[in-house]
């Protein structure tokens, strides 16, 4: 039996795939950068070492271990890019999405036309 939303389920997965990998790249791209603070960049960690850590800090009608653990991750990333510099975000997100620029050096330069007489 043919499913009809095959391919519009694979569509959504590739563009959540797709996205997923854009803003794995700016976390990556912020977190090795030095102009963001030591302090917004542990954020990020925090978020790790809350998933990691095998005792969890909230009482059992808040502690529902994959759902609280995968929101602690989100709500640091998500932080942390908030606390990261604005101008330094928009950059990162220009160049994962068109491509770093290569033409932003400008060579001063004389030229002269040759003829093919």
């Amino acid at each position: 039996m043919y499913d009809d939303q095959q391919p519009v389920k694979s569509k959504m997965w590739a563009g959540f795939m797709a996205e997923l990998r854009k803003n794995w790249r700016l976390w990556w791209g912020l977190f090795t950068h030095p102009r963001v603070s030591l302090l917004v960049k542990l954020i990020p960690v925090l978020g790790m070492l809350y998933w990691i850590n095998p005792i969890d800090p909230l009482p059992p009608p808040l502690n529902m271990t994959p759902i609280d653990d995968l929101t602690a991750i989100l709500l640091g990333l998500k932080l942390f890019v908030e606390l990261s510099p604005p101008d330094l975000v928009a950059a990162l997100r220009h160049e994962i999405e068109f491509g770093a620029d290569t033409n932003d050096e400008v060579i001063d330069a004389s030229y002269r036309v040759l003829d093919d007489d």
